[in-house]
């Protein structure tokens, strides 16, 4: 398994691949590469002594406004991925779920030629950039939440 777009089975089924290869006796090789996750969690500014990783929200409002819930509670720093498509509407979940202080670090296009980190709070990085047509592998980095003034 071999792949040009970060690290395999970060946020993929990979994982599938490998348990399946283990499993008959094949001893997989690993050799790691340049991760979006590992980077962003770097170039975020963001406290991540301590992180989780959830992924990619959910498309359906609902489950989307459960799984941003979840992150509120999580008291650490959160790395989500996310579809440039959906990027302006999931800064605006982070805004109005976990806060609209909220420190977020966005970073697209990791190690590539068009790189961008934006920092700022969740309502400056929906409001700055509203209407922009993002394009590219995005990672969003979300502290925990601040307090409400």
């Amino acid at each position: 398994m071999v792949s040009d777009a970060g690290t395999p089975a970060v946020a993929d089924p990979g994982f599938l691949l490998v348990r399946e290869a283990a499993a008959a006796g094949i001893r997989p090789e690993i050799i790691p590469g340049v991760s979006a996750l590992t980077f962003a969690a770097t170039a975020a500014g963001l406290p991540v002594d301590k992180f989780a990783f959830y992924g990619f929200p959910p498309v359906k409002s609902g489950r989307k406004t459960a799984f941003f819930e979840n992150i509120a509670g999580e008291g650490k720093t959160v790395i989500i991925f996310e579809s440039p498509h959906r990027l302006e509407k999931t800064l605006e979940y982070i805004s109005e779920i976990i806060g609209r202080n909220t420190p977020v670090a966005l970073i697209r296009e990791a190690t590539k030629l068009h790189e961008e980190i934006l920092r700022g709070t969740a309502e400056e990085l929906s409001g700055r950039n509203r209407n922009r047509n993002w394009k590219g592998e995005c990672v969003l980095v979300i502290s925990p939440p601040q307090q409400e003034n």
